[in-house]
């Protein structure tokens, strides 16, 4: 199963409804049943979280995509409440979903994480003009959260580092659209860590066009799985 959440006040305006259609397509290729949840409360995260973590027809791997504007503490829900990253782990142990423990659980962040932007050398020349997946780009940075999980079979990934801006256009978020674009090209013949590390190559190569300047992003990795993931692009399977 693949559960996508995505909150905006404008989907088309920060190509966000551009990836959540990327993202159905390519998994739903690999046999994923892909279920959206657009604009949730807060409160309404969590208990999406909870029936998700509760399901028990997950197969044999779950993947969780989160497009959200952001801030260094956390997701900005469709109240403005904010939802901590951290929870989202909380419904995963073990105890609250046994029927994925030992499974690989792929949960992917595309939001900011701060207000920092980090500038670099040009090495792709991109003329779309970026947006900021913040929400509110006047907002101060505070302490990331801590995100490591407890448990094993676990690969979070995020689309910057903690503090920083993650930056999209019109097609949709460069994150997205580079690990759509590498997991479709490579998925019959690399496991997904490797695939992840060409993910940001191609990311942290971009020249990304900001109100302030020429900016970079860097996504981040963490990963607690015991065995190389590969996705079984054979139909009538799970990966």
């Amino acid at each position: 199963m693949c559960l996508v959440i995505a909150i905006s006040d404008d989907f088309e305006g920060d190509g966000m409804n551009r990836d959540i259609e990327n993202i159905s397509t390519l998994f739903q290729k690999l046999n994923y049943l892909v279920c959206i949840c657009r604009n949730l409360t807060a409160r309404e995260i969590g208990e999406r979280l909870k029936m998700f973590a509760e399901d028990e027809d997950h197969g044999d791997s779950v993947i969780l995509f989160f497009l959200v504007h952001g801030t260094a503490q956390g997701m900005v829900a469709a109240d403005k409440q904010i939802f901590e990253t951290r929870r989202v782990f909380e419904y995963l142990k073990p105890a609250n979903a046994p029927r994925l423990a030992g499974k690989p659980k792929l949960v992917f962040f595309e939001q900011c994480r701060g207000t920092g932007s980090e500038t670099g050398y040009v090495i792709i020349q991109d003329t779309k003009k970026a947006v900021r997946r913040s929400g509110r780009a006047h907002e101060s940075a505070g302490k990331a959260p801590t995100t490591i999980p407890k448990f094993s079979d676990v690969l979070i990934s995020h689309a910057t580092m903690p503090g920083y801006y993650a930056y999209a256009n019109g097609d949709g978020a460069y994150h997205i659209q580079n690990l759509v674009q590498t997991i479709s090209e490579r998925a019959h013949e690399s496991h997904l860590e490797e695939m992840l590390v060409e993910v940001r190559r191609r990311v942290c190569a971009l020249d990304i066009d900001d109100e302030e300047g020429t900016v970079k992003q860097m996504p981040m990795m963490t990963s607690t799985l015991t065995k190389r993931f590969f996705f079984n692009t054979n139909s009538h399977s799970q990966a």
